[in-house]
């Protein structure tokens, strides 16, 4: 369930809706005269329940896609939050201060811009750089001596 959910979330839904759109219109389009009969056979009063029924889920379907779609993400690995839209990073505890600020990246991870905080978040795939290797010759200013 949470796999689904998390699928969902990132822009699936309205993905699959904006692709279906067209295929709705279509279908529309062609069964239009069966459509118009229907229509001119009803009763003013089902028109009206059916409008009425049709915003309201047209409204439900919109506040489902608001309420999943955040605009944060939470990173487990990373153990912050990443702006679905921009792709930038922010602090757990300081996503909600006014200015939004992302966090900082430095050589083995990311520091949050705050002073109040200033939490540093680590990069768990940083890999030191190898030493580089001696040199199999002496070197400096005394290196001609040594030949």
């Amino acid at each position: 369930m949470k796999w689904f959910a998390e699928k969902i979330s990132t822009h699936l839904l309205s993905m699959l809706l904006g692709a279906m759109t067209p295929t709705l219109a279509a279908v529309a389009i062609y069964f239009r005269t069966e459509i118009t009969d229907q229509v001119k056979q009803a009763q003013p009063q089902t028109l009206a329940i059916l409008l009425v029924a049709l915003a309201l889920g047209c409204l439900a379907l919109s506040a489902w896609v608001l309420y999943l779609l955040p605009s944060f993400k939470y990173l487990p690995k990373y153990q912050f939050y990443e702006h679905r839209v921009n792709g930038l990073y922010f602090c757990p505890t300081c996503r909600n201060n006014k200015p939004l600020s992302p966090l900082r990246y430095e050589k083995t991870g990311w520091r949050c811009p705050f002073k109040e905080c200033n939490k540093f978040y680590k990069d768990p795939d940083y890999k030191k750089p190898e030493p580089p290797p001696s040199p199999s010759r002496p070197s400096g200013p005394q290196a001609w001596m040594a030949n």
